[in-house]
């Protein structure tokens, strides 16, 4: 029997790793990350071969979580950051983070176990507590936000890469159990919209549901969805827009974008449809 291209939702950390390290070695790179390649191993080089058309989206996430996290910092604004699935992340080793800073990396062992032993000869920026934690385990999931809660006076969450492998309820009983924390008072988001996720299942969905990994997460009015769950937004990064600062933007982007600019409405239309990128929610 041949073994599913993607075996279990720690490989997803391994593509996301290759395309950042990708994306590294370009000498336009719009981020440095030194540790991706090592980090994705041969098995994220796998299933990027196979997985390559969001390269680009992948990049221009990473670049947008990035900047966000700068600005909330340069305003003094949290003294503790928790990244929640944080797989093979390593900001707190390649940004430059004040040493004060509290980062917390909360994911499966399995990568966990495997990131710490390819970075063991790094030093972190800041104070980097690393916590082995599944967290679709509800009952410990509370109790390990219990106690960040008593550790930080302004704590950010951010979950890049984990809310679109949830269904609604999830994420309901996520940003619940989120806001009754009362010093977390942020949380960074990934948003992607109804008809990216349907593109992305219609091309690859066997190969996330061999993993138990399908993306789901993508409600109609993302805004709302978090507001009546207690989570304002403060601001929002369209990928698409990021994408064309940056020059990450696939052609067929650019065209639509392109032949839309002549149509106002239809070009407004077209982008509430895609509606895609990064968002920072403040506790209501």
């Amino acid at each position: 029997m041949t073994e599913p291209l993607i075996r279990s939702i720690s490989d997803t950390a391994r593509w996301v790793a290759y395309h950042r390290a990708t994306e590294s070695a370009r000498p336009d790179a719009i981020f440095r990350d030194p540790y991706a390649g090592r980090l994705a191993g041969e098995r994220g080089k796998l299933i990027a071969g196979r997985l390559h058309e969001n390269d680009w989206a992948i990049a221009v996430r990473t670049y947008l979580f990035d900047k966000a996290i700068r600005e909330i910092l340069s305003r003094g604004s949290v003294d503790m950051v928790i990244n929640l699935a944080a797989g093979l992340d390593s900001r707190p080793y390649r940004l430059d983070l004040p040493p004060s800073l509290q980062w917390v990396e909360i994911d499966l062992p399995e990568i966990l176990t495997s990131k710490q032993k390819e970075l063991a000869a790094e030093t972190p920026k800041c104070k980097l507590d690393v916590l082995k934690e599944d967290l679709a385990d509800q009952s410990r999931r509370r109790e390990v936000f219990s106690d960040l809660n008593r550790r930080g006076q302004n704590i950010m969450v951010m979950s890049e890469g984990l809310l679109i492998y949830l269904d609604e309820d999830k994420v309901t009983s996520l940003a619940a159990d989120l806001h009754s924390q009362p010093q977390f008072r942020y949380w960074l988001v990934e948003v992607m919209s109804p008809v990216v996720i349907q593109w992305v299942n219609r091309r690859w969905r066997h190969h996330f549901e061999a993993a138990n990994s399908l993306m789901s997460f993508a409600p109609t009015d993302w805004r709302k969805f978090f507001s009546d769950r207690g989570w304002e937004v403060v601001n929002f990064a369209n990928l698409a827009e990021a994408a064309e600062d940056v020059h990450r933007a696939p052609m067929l982007m650019r065209l639509s974008r392109f032949v839309t600019s002549f149509f106002p409405k239809l070009q407004q239309k077209q982008t509430r449809l895609w509606e895609t990128g990064v968002a920072l929610l403040r506790r209501a």
